[in-house]
């Protein structure tokens, strides 16, 4: 993995608050080093000597901040120009737009045997609806059905609600 930017120059050419996402604990490791590597620090701690985070703020002054409540919701719900959310493997494996976005919800909605409305969230959702269809006619009951859509959203890794 090659970096094509410092995280100080990334920090210093940006106002507002940076906040870098790290989406797996190798990506956070190789940022905790980065980022010690530069002089950064959580207080006076090195960034290797951390549990590290999923979203991490990127201060100035070489300071590094574990986001709270307050920053998560920052991250979450302001795409503003005050509020910059970088995805640090797009950043260290080159890609130019290396800004963090927002997957789309896969969803499906129908209506199941024993509920009016059954809503699958997630990226597999076809095949645990195949799934869901091919064995909703056996279910006898609204406990049997709401058993199914566990079993659905265990093996296809969604979330089912039913209503």
């Amino acid at each position: 993995m090659k970096n094509t930017i410092t995280l100080t120059e990334l920090r210093n050419g940006f106002t507002g608050k940076v906040y870098i996402y790290l989406d797996s604990d190798e990506i956070c490791k190789k940022f905790l080093q980065d980022a010690e590597n530069e002089g950064f620090r959580f207080g006076k701690n090195k960034p290797t000597e951390s549990n590290g985070s999923d979203i991490i703020a990127l201060e100035r002054n070489k300071r590094l901040s574990y986001v709270g409540f307050a920053g998560r919701m920052a991250f979450q719900c302001n795409d503003n120009n005050e509020v910059h959310k970088i995805d640090y493997r797009k950043l260290i494996n080159g890609e130019n737009d290396y800004m963090f976005k927002y997957h789309e919800l896969s969803i499906k909605e129908f209506s199941g045997k024993f509920f009016e409305t059954v809503t699958i969230i997630g990226e597999n959702y076809p095949k645990a609806y195949e799934y869901i269809e091919e064995n909703l006619a056996d279910c006898q009951d609204a406990e049997q059905e709401e058993d199914l859509y566990t079993a659905a959203s265990e093996k296809f890794d969604v979330l089912v609600i039913e209503e």
